[in-house]
């Protein structure tokens, strides 16, 4: 009894000093987006089924009513010739002379009416050839010059149609430090309450702006990671996509906020309490892409310079190239903190940033806070910069 007793206090003491051990998943996240995946393709595939739905109906009735008439008039015919054939076979039983219809020979009328048609048709024929020289004549003078259509001016702000058939996904996760974890999660959540999740148009402009606030919190970012593949049809696009981004959202258990396709709803917070072993907590941020036509690829995502050029390339996407939109975030809630260790083991396939790509910043040589790079020493211990 006393052996069991010290091992349960074991595990206790365990989870209490090394958290990061046995997390699974976080307890808060958000996420926003929307997709017009099968929309061209259901409306056909929709309206394909009815009408081939109402066309083999039709086929069906008309098989049926075909059938039943057929057969009928099958029925019918067989009854009447039967009938006529016993009705001649007993009159020439009782003797009557079979009747035989005469044959029938133009009249003088029938000669009269075709040759109206022919004087007509003749007569039309001289018309046309005497109206065709007059027209080629010298005399008739140049003829009217045909009337020029306005010039279309294009318009410089209209994006041209992509008629690519093929559909390219791409996903980036960034995961910003404590500096400006709380002004992105805020961000976020605005724009999930506020952003167009109903069509391409609005989803585009939700897009540029994640790209845009990730941009401006490029000094924060901590750790990356990036998913592309070859572009593909829209079916298996589809699969790819909506697996990535139920990947990233089971990364949490309770969503506080689910913005999709036009409608909000908001979960309850749970209450919970910061430990002090997180720190300030760092949020994760993912962005998975559909878009008609090729993404650009990150060679490394340990390379700022490459997550600068992926989060252009993908806020300049516009909505006639976007297929689906799905932007993820965890924890989402300010009590809930999840440190770098926690990270780590939520999301293992994230790589640490190379310090030397983002300009201006270092990272304390004691306990790894990054900072701007003319501070002479760390704000968070205080150790001295390795410059100074």
């Amino acid at each position: 009894m006393l052996r069991v007793l010290v091992s349960v206090l074991a595990i206790v003491v365990a989870v209490d000093l090394c958290p990061a051990a046995v997390v699974v998943a976080q307890s808060t996240g958000s996420s926003f987006g929307g997709s017009s995946f099968g929309s061209g393709g259901s409306r056909s595939s929709s309206s394909g089924s009815r009408r081939s739905s109402s066309s083999s109906g039709s086929r069906r009735r008309s098989g049926s009513s075909v059938g039943s008439s057929s057969s009928g008039s099958r029925r019918s015919s067989s009854t009447s010739s039967t009938s006529s054939s016993s009705g001649s076979s007993s009159s020439r039983r009782a003797g009557h002379p079979r009747y035989v219809e005469p044959s029938r020979s133009m009249t003088m009328r029938d000669w009269g009416v075709l040759g109206f048609i022919v004087v007509v048709a003749l007569g039309g024929f001289l018309f046309l050839r005497m109206n065709k020289s007059k027209g080629s004549s010298p005399d008739a003078g140049p003829a009217a010059p045909a009337a020029t259509p306005p010039a279309v001016v294009p318009d410089k702000f209209a994006e041209p149609v992509f008629a690519s058939a093929l559909v390219d996904v791409s996903a980036i996760t960034l995961a910003v430090d404590w500096r400006d974890r709380r002004a992105l999660q805020a961000k976020l959540e605005a724009l999930a309450k506020s952003g167009d999740t109903s069509g391409p148009q609005g989803l585009a402009r939700l897009l540029s702006e994640v790209a845009i606030e990730l941009r401006r919190v490029e000094q924060s970012w901590l750790y990356a990671g990036a998913t592309s593949f070859e572009p593909v049809a829209e079916t298996q696009a589809e699969e790819r996509f909506r697996s990535i981004a139920q990947d990233m959202r089971s990364r949490y258990r309770t969503e506080v906020v689910r913005s999709a396709d036009g409608a909000t709803v908001e979960g309850a917070r749970p209450e919970l309490k910061a430990r002090a072993e997180e720190g300030e907590g760092v949020v994760a941020v993912t962005v998975v892409v559909a878009a008609r036509g090729e993404i650009p690829d990150l060679a490394q995502a340990r390379d700022a310079d490459g997550l600068r050029r992926l989060l252009s390339s993908l806020g300049a996407i516009g909505g006639t190239r976007l297929m689906a939109l799905e932007v993820i975030w965890s924890p989402s809630t300010e009590t809930d903190r999840m440190s770098t260790a926690e990270l780590e083991v939520l999301y293992p396939e994230l790589a640490k940033i190379d310090e030397r790509s983002i300009a201006g910043r270092v990272f304390c040589q004691y306990c790894r806070y990054p900072y701007a790079a003319e501070l002479a020493k760390c704000p968070q211990c205080g150790a001295p910069s390795a410059g100074a």
